[in-house]
């Protein structure tokens, strides 16, 4: 009677905390009686020829390719796992089976693989002396082998400004005045396995430079004008707005920061009425500064109206007797200005020409020495110069005005709340180029912190772009963590967008800093990769930013590198020599509770998923006519274990 044997092996490769694992699973004929029955295609040296149909994955399968294998370097042994019993499906535990005188006591040599899948001679496996128990005939991948790793390697696709530092060379403690350090890294998630923590960390050290800030609030009668949908008026939300503005900036540099606070409306006559008002001079006082934005309230009656060009030319005064190295001005208002300074001895200069009177408008680039600080005149006011009719237009006088501060050397930032077109255009052309904002209530403490930013913090106004690599997903948007700004994924780009308006959190010394993290799983697409390769969390991520000397910049991150763990079954067959052969015949093996249908014709499959860290039962769904033995890495054990 002819005697036959059968054997396909599971092979699993993991990467990361193991190294490397493989499982052996052998199946041998244990009734002699049956054996022609069950297995009359593939006895002595004749083999089935039929090649298998690709199987179709499972939800939490991918479709591999066939592997290659890769060079190895010398190997670690493999520590033998305890074995325990395998428990569901049942399986028939490895045993000797009964057999009637045998032919021969070791097996022959099992036949030599293809050249490219030679097994070093340092991974060759010791062949057992027992005739059924006939050890894998198939070479594992040499990369199945390796010391437990959790390397983490570092890719850099940008080029750092003069500001940002490399991290690599320089550390945050070790950062100059205004310089930047930008960090992105990665760590396995204790307990689980092919899961990740991503942190992005920008930080930076304030430039130690003075600034004095004036912040100067419209408190004309428009500014008490309910907002739809709101509960309260406009110069309750531009307050709020005031006083996180205040913490902000001397939450940032306290000793070398100061403000001032100005209000302003306007007279109903022309006249020298004032309505530009100091509230409190140049202070670090955050409690005193926050009481005199308190105290500010609507203008009524005869000084109701908005004279946009006093509330400027006052904060020029204010500034006019500072020494700081930074001079700003923060102005914030919700209309259109209706009141002007009139011009001193004017001329036709002085005017826009025109076929008609509403064309000759007073000049937007007055000199201060044309205007008379003294008197104050309503908007579209008629003046008759040689009998020619010309008139007043305080939209230009106030842009005027913003020209002369920043003629001074002063930065203005211009704040329109429900300005209208008209009104937010001239807010426009009285500011610093790109330092205007056009708000909502709601928006309004985040235009603040933006402003508050880019007067002393070594980032400001930054946005950062990071892209998943093909593979990586945030499974759980639950898992981003900030300190301060907005954080938005996007799963159909698998895209996270994350700004925030400056550095606004406290780390050693005087270094500030913002951070974010977030965790990663593989995902069916992560490409297979084998040996020492790494892959790479992300594409490029950019963060685009204001530096401390204003200088709009985009800077890249480098990049982490992770070593998911693949999970790879394969099967060889073996005859009764231990040689090779093939098979279409469909094997059920169950990992960690999942079925998974192979045979000896199979690429090899891969298991691409997150695993928790523990112990997993690897089993055959057992068949009368054979018996099963199993080995993980050399090891007779069931057991997989993941730690």
């Amino acid at each position: 009677m002819k005697r036959l044997m059968k054997n396909f092996a599971i092979l699993i490769a993991l990467f990361l905390l193991l190294g490397t694992v493989g499982i052996d699973v052998q199946v041998a004929a244990s009734s002699l009686q049956n054996e022609l029955s069950a297995t009359d295609t593939i006895t002595g040296d004749e083999t089935e020829e039929t090649k298998p149909e690709a199987l179709e994955p499972k939800a939490s399968e991918s479709e591999p390719t066939e592997p290659e294998p890769t060079e190895s370097t010398e190997p670690t042994e493999p520590t033998e796992p305890e074995a325990t019993e395998p428990t569901e499906p049942e399986v028939t535990e490895p045993s000797e089976p009964e057999v009637t005188e045998p032919t021969e006591t070791k097996p022959t040599e099992p036949k030599e693989p293809a050249p490219s899948e030679t097994e070093p001679e340092d991974l060759k496996e010791e062949k057992p002396d027992d005739p059924i128990a006939v050890e894998y005939a198939e070479d594992p991948a040499p990369w199945m082998y390796g010391s437990p790793r959790r390397s983490m390697g570092l890719l850099s696709n940008g080029t750092p400004s003069t500001r940002v530092v490399d991290p690599t060379q320089v550390a945050e403690n070790q950062l100059q005045p205004g310089q930047v350090r930008m960090t992105k890294t990665v760590a396995p998630v204790p307990g689980l396995v092919n899961t990740w923590d991503i942190t992005l960390r920008v930080a930076g050290r304030p430039e130690q430079v003075t600034s004095d800030i004036v912040l100067v609030i419209d408190v004309s009668g428009s500014m008490g004008f309910s907002i739809p949908s709101m509960p309260q008026d406009r110069l309750y939300y531009t307050k709020e707005a005031a006083r996180n503005f205040v913490d902000t900036v001397l939450g940032a540099d306290p000793l070398n920061t100061r403000i001032s606070i100005v209000s302003f409306s306007g007279p109903l006559y022309d006249g020298t009425v004032n309505t530009a008002i100091e509230r409190l001079a140049f202070s670090n006082n955050a409690s005193s500064l926050k009481t005199a934005i308190n105290n500010l309230s609507v203008a009524g009656g005869s000084t109701q109206y908005t004279h946009t060009q006093s509330g400027i030319a006052r904060a020029r005064q204010v500034l006019g007797s500072s020494i700081a190295t930074k001079k700003t001005i923060v102005l914030f208002s919700d209309g259109l200005p209706n009141r002007n300074y009139r011009i001193n001895s004017p001329t036709a200069a002085d005017f826009y020409t025109g076929s008609s009177a509403s064309d000759r408008l007073s000049r937007r680039d007055l000199a201060m020495a044309r205007f008379d600080y003294n008197y104050s005149v309503s908007d579209n006011s008629n003046i008759y110069i040689s009998g020619t009719q010309y008139r007043y237009s305080s939209p230009n006088s106030a842009i005027a005005e913003g020209a002369i501060a920043r003629s001074a050397g002063y930065t203005i930032y211009a704040i329109g709340m429900y300005a209208g077109t008209e009104g937010q255009a001239t807010l426009n052309l009285i500011a610093s180029p790109g330092k205007s904002y056009d708000s909502d209530a709601a928006g309004l403490n985040t235009v603040f912190q933006e402003i508050a930013g880019q007067l002393g913090s070594p980032v400001s106004t930054a946005t950062i772009t990071d892209p998943m690599a093909s593979g990586f997903i945030i499974d759980d948007t639950g898992t981003i963590v900030k300190t301060s700004g907005n954080a938005n994924y996007n799963a159909g780009t698998k895209t996270l967008t994350w700004d925030f308006p400056l550095l606004s959190q406290s780390g050693t010394g005087d270094i500030k800093y913002e951070q974010l993290t977030y965790r990663i799983v593989i995902t069916e697409d992560t490409p297979y990769v084998t040996g020492n390769t790494l892959l790479p969390t992300n594409g490029t991520t950019a963060m685009n930013f204001t530096d401390v000397a204003g200088q709009e910049s985009i800077n890249n991150f480098l990049i982490p590198e992770v070593d998911p763990v693949f999970v790879t079954l394969d099967k060889v067959l073996l005859d009764g020599s231990g040689s090779p052969i093939s098979s279409t015949k469909d094997f059920t093996i169950t990992l960690d509770g999942v079925n998974y249908l192979i045979n000896a014709d199979d690429p090899i499959k891969v298991v691409k998923k997150v695993w928790n860290v523990g112990n997993y039962q690897v089993s055959e769904t057992a068949e009368p006519d054979y018996i099963t033995s199993y080995e993980v890495n050399g090891v007779a054990t069931q057991q997989l274990t993941l730690a």
